[in-house]
C-alpha cells in the first residue's frame, strides 16, 4: 500500500544505507503506514486483505466491527476462520480457491448481530499471478429494511386502491341485479302467464349477464392480488404462439378479423410457466380483438431480440392516445364500458415475474403493438423466492 512516489524515493537511496538513511526510511515508512491506516479505518466499508494462501494481512476497523473481532485479532489467521456466516464463507472460498470474481453479492450475517452485507472480492495480481485478495463489504441492513418498508407501504396502498376499485365496479351489477329481481318478483306476483313468458325471460337473461359480469370482476380482482407461483418448464415460443393462434383463431374469424402468425426459425426455448404466459398473451389478443373492427388484422409474432425472445401482438385497431400510454398497466384504467381495467395489470405482473418486460407502441387510428420480452432459457426471478408503465403491485402474488 506504499505510494509509487515513496518507493521511487527509497529506491534512489538504497545504495547509501547509512545509519541516518535507515532512520529516515523507517520514519517515512511509519508515516506512510499511519497515513493509509487512517484512510482505511475511516471507511464505512469493511476491508480485508489476504495473501495468496488466504491468510489475513490486513483488516480495517470496520471489518473488525462487522465481523465481531478485536483489532489485530485476525492478522495472520486464515480468513475463512474469521467468518461465521455460511453465505459469506462460501463467497470467500469461491474467490480464493475457485478464482471466482465476486461483485455486489448480498449475504446474511448473524454473528455478532443480524446484518445484510454487500460483498465484493477482487484478486491482487502481480506479474500475471494472483498474490492475494481484497475483500470489501458494506453493511446495507438499514437500506434493505427501508426498501422492505417501502414495498410493504406500496403493497398496502395498492391493495387499498384495488379494493376500492373492485367495490366501485361491483356497485353497478349489484344495482342492476337488485332492480331486476324486484321486477321479476312483480311479474311473478301478477300471475299473468303471458307477461311471465315475455318479461320474465328478459329479466332472467339480464340477471344472468350481470351475475357473469360480477364473476368476471371477482376473478380479475383475485388474479390481481394473489401471489404468483410459477411452475416452470422449457417452452418453445413458436409452439406457444401457434397453439394460441389455434385457440383464438375461430373467435377472430367469427368477428371478421384476420389473424396472421409470424415465427422466426431456430428460436431457443424459454423457461416459463406455460399456463400463466398463455393467459398473459391471450389477454393481449382479446384486448386487440376488442379494439379492432371487422376486416381488421391481428398479427402474432415471435423473434429473437438480442438475448431476449420477443413476442408481439399487433392490431390495426383504434390505437391508444399518447396521454394514456403511461397509465394503461395501472389497475382499473380502462376505456371499455364494461371492462374491469385489470387485464393489463395482470399481464404486467405475469411478465414481471418471468423476469421480462412489456412495451407498447400505438398510433391513434392505426393500431397498437404490445411486445413482451423474455430472457431466453434463463430462470425467471419469480422462481427464486419474481416494463413500460409502473402499476402499483399489491405485494408478491399468486394467480393459481
Amino acid at each position: 500500500m506504499l505510494s509509487p512516489s515513496f518507493i521511487r524515493k527509497v529506491a534512489g537511496k538504497i545504495d547509501r544505507l547509512d545509519h541516518e538513511t535507515l532512520r529516515e526510511f523507517v520514519r517515512s515508512l511509519a508515516e506512510e503506514r499511519d497515513f493509509f491506516q487512517i484512510i482505511f479505518d475511516s471507511m464505512n466499508e469493511g476491508v480485508l486483505i489476504t495473501d495468496q494462501g488466504g491468510l489475513v494481512q490486513y483488516a480495517n476497523a470496520t471489518a473488525c466491527m462487522l465481523l465481531g473481532k478485536r483489532t489485530g485479532n485476525m492478522d495472520g489467521k486464515p480468513v475463512l476462520d474469521c467468518i461465521d456466516s455460511i453465505d459469506f464463507y462460501n463467497l470467500v472460498q469461491k474467490a480464493i480457491y475457485g478464482n471466482e470474481r465476486i461483485r455486489n453479492r448480498e449475504v446474511s450475517l448473524y454473528i455478532p448481530s443480524d446484518r445484510i452485507l454487500n460483498v465484493n472480492i477482487h484478486p491482487l495480481r502481480r506479474s500475471g499471478s494472483i498474490q492475494g485478495h481484497v475483500i470489501i463489504f458494506m453493511d446495507i441492513t438499514r437500506e434493505k429494511k427501508e426498501q422492505q418498508r417501502l414495498r410493504q407501504a406500496e403493497s398496502m396502498s395498492a391493495l387499498s386502491s384495488l379494493t376500492a376499485g373492485v367495490a366501485h365496479e361491483i356497485k353497478n351489477p349489484l344495482g342492476a341485479i337488485d332492480i331486476h329481481l324486484q321486477l321479476l318478483q312483480q311479474v311473478i306476483e301478477a300471475g299473468r302467464p303471458e307477461r311471465l313468458e315475455r318479461d320474465g325471460k328478459r329479466y332472467l337473461a339480464i340477471l344472468r349477464d350481470e351475475v357473469a359480469r360480477l364473476n368476471t370482476i371477482v376473478v380479475d380482482f383475485l388474479s390481481a392480488v394473489r401471489p404468483i407461483r410459477l411452475r416452470p418448464e422449457l417452452v418453445a415460443p413458436a409452439e406457444l404462439v401457434s397453439g394460441l393462434a389455434g385457440f383464438i383463431g375461430p373467435a377472430l374469424d367469427e368477428s371478421g378479423i384476420v389473424l396472421e402468425v409470424r415465427t422466426a426459425p431456430g428460436l431457443p426455448k424459454i423457461l416459463a410457466d406455460t399456463g400463466l404466459l398463455r393467459q398473459a398473451l391471450l389477454n393481449l389478443v382479446k384486448n386487440a380483438q376488442e379494439a379492432t373492427e371487422p376486416g381488421g388484422r391481428i398479427t402474432l409474432s415471435v423473434r429473437r431480440q438480442d438475448e431476449m425472445i420477443a413476442l408481439s401482438v399487433e392490431d390495426t385497431g383504434a390505437g391508444i392516445e399518447k396521454e394514456r400510454l403511461g397509465a394503461i398497466f395501472e389497475p382499473y384504467h380502462t376505456s371499455k364500458e364494461f371492462g374491469t381495467g385489470l387485464g393489463l395489470t395482470i399481464v404486467w405482473r405475469i411478465i414481471r415475474e418471468h423476469g421480462g418486460e412489456i412495451h407498447v407502441d400505438s398510433v391513434p387510428g392505426q393500431g397498437s403493438t404490445f411486445t413482451v420480452l423474455l430472457p431466453a432459457g434463463k430462470k425467471p426471478p419469480g422462481l427464486l423466492a419474481a416494463p413500460h408503465g409502473k402499476p402499483p403491485s399489491p405485494g408478491e402474488r399468486d394467480l393459481s
